[in-house]
């Protein structure tokens, strides 16, 4: 639950050209860090060691990519070990990491779920990492189509490839979407992306790295609502009239009588027209009423119906 972590106060400070935040206040989340360039969400070292009682339960559900590194923050560690400790349910790696393919193996080897985002890397490179993915044992893991631009320009996306690439390597595909708005991830689900990522920031003011290209709280509700929308419009084939259209059909145009005829009398052409409302014979059977008789009076401005006209005797 991060909602605790959001209203913490802004006084923590940005560490390495605000590369990384590391909060300073609050109770569960006093020494975690987040890497704001790379997606990256841990506890310093120091931190975790010095619980007493291991890592807060509502902290796991953190999914974080498995890079070592060397800051003031941390001591050299085997970020995927210690994200093992930390009871990590899944793995991310960075587009800039989709071509290390021993760290995919490693990552996989954990048996967890990942999920690998392929930005400047082309279709044989993207071929190498899902393989990667799969000599180490992941039988779960999905790749996400993206631009590594930031920001990117819409008309590089080219969403086409998404479907593409799910029939080329058979996982599902996802989106990570660097763009300056919503349009292009919400469309990215109607070509079948069924993951979205996309940065975020409280205040995109706020001076980081990403925060001029990230979406503020009130834009990411938005997405989320967009994609949901997006979704649900996708369905499934349906030729069938829906029940939001039934109360309309009466709305559509039919054949009604526009002139007064009497028992018997032929049906001419200017005898009919096709107007609203729809209560009367579809305007399809136009050519078939014509030439008809009817069989008693009718009065201008009624709907026509096969019970006021003769049979066809070689019916």
């Amino acid at each position: 639950d991060l909602a605790g972590f959001f209203d913490i106060p802004r006084s923590s400070r940005s560490q390495r050209e605000r590369r990384v935040l590391v909060v300073e206040q609050g109770d569960i989340f006093s020494g975690l860090v987040v890497d704001s360039v790379l997606g990256m969400q841990y506890f310093a070292t120091d931190s975790f060691k010095d619980s007493p009682d291991g890592v807060p339960e509502n902290v796991r559900p953190f999914v974080s990519g498995g890079y070592e590194r060397n800051e003031e923050v941390w001591k050299v560690f085997s970020a995927v070990d210690l994200l093992e400790e930390l009871g990590a349910p899944a793995y991310k790696v960075a587009s800039f990491e989709a071509v290390d393919l021993p760290l995919i193996r490693y990552v996989a080897s954990t048996g967890k779920p990942m999920i690998i985002s392929t930005g400047m890397a082309d279709d044989e490179e993207i071929a190498e990492a899902a393989q990667a993915a799969r000599d180490g044992g992941c039988t779960d893991f999905a790749l996400l189509h993206c631009v590594s631009g930031y920001p990117a320009p819409a008309a590089d996306y080219n969403l086409a490839t998404i479907p593409d690439m799910a029939r080329r390597w058979g996982v599902p595909v996802g989106l990570s979407d660097h763009t300056l708005d919503n349009t292009t991830a919400i469309a990215s689900v109607a070509l079948g992306a069924s993951i979205i990522e996309k940065h975020f920031t409280l205040d995109r003011r706020g001076g980081g790295p990403d925060d001029s290209f990230s979406l503020e709280p009130t834009e990411f509700a938005q997405l989320c609502q967009g994609a949901r929308t997006a979704w649900e419009a996708i369905g499934h084939i349906d030729y069938g009239r829906k029940s939001s259209e039934v109360g309309n059909v009466t709305f559509r145009r039919s054949l009604y009588f526009v002139k007064d005829l009497k028992a018997g009398e032929i049906v001419t052409a200017d005898a009919i027209r096709s107007v609203r409302p729809g209560y009367g014979l579809p305007p399809k059977h136009t050519d078939a009423v014509i030439g008809k008789r009817v069989t008693r009076v009718v009065k201008a401005n009624t709907p026509t119906s096969w019970e006021v006209l003769e049979e066809d005797q070689n019916a």
